[in-house]
């Protein structure tokens, strides 16, 4: 099994996880998700969880502003 994992949600990269012993540390490729930046994560689903839970609030703000969703 691979040691580093590209995260993706709604057609676009997060980041990647890398697995570290019995975690992932999770480096963000795109600006929404920086506040996850080097954060641990015990699974990858809990990294998917993180991600998933940003894309869904960045979604929610531009639909409140009167946006079109994007992708």
């Amino acid at each position: 099994m691979s040691g580093a994992f590209i995260i993706e949600t709604k057609g676009r990269a997060a980041g990647v996880a890398v697995r570290d012993g019995n975690s992932f540390q999770f480096f963000a490729s795109d600006e929404p998700f920086w506040g996850l930046e080097s954060r641990r994560f015990r699974t990858l689903r809990d990294v998917h969880r993180s991600v998933a839970g940003i894309a869904a609030d960045v979604e929610a703000k531009r639909q409140s502003a009167g946006r079109a969703p994007a992708g």
